[in-house]
């Protein structure tokens, strides 16, 4: 398969990720969030949806 995974930007408290992939391979996507359980504070994940070209 030609799937290509680049790091575009790593941060404190997040990796953003560039994903390409052939027009016919079929595209799944699961995101997952690690929280530290003992800090109680409020954690937003904020997904973003690229389109393929």
């Amino acid at each position: 398969e030609d799937v290509t995974v680049t790091v575009l930007e790593v941060a404190d408290d997040h990796v953003r990720l560039a994903i390409t992939c052939p027009r016919m391979t079929p595209a799944y996507w699961e995101e997952t969030l690690f929280l530290n359980e003992g800090r109680r504070q409020r954690h937003d994940l904020e997904l973003t949806l690229a389109s393929r070209s």
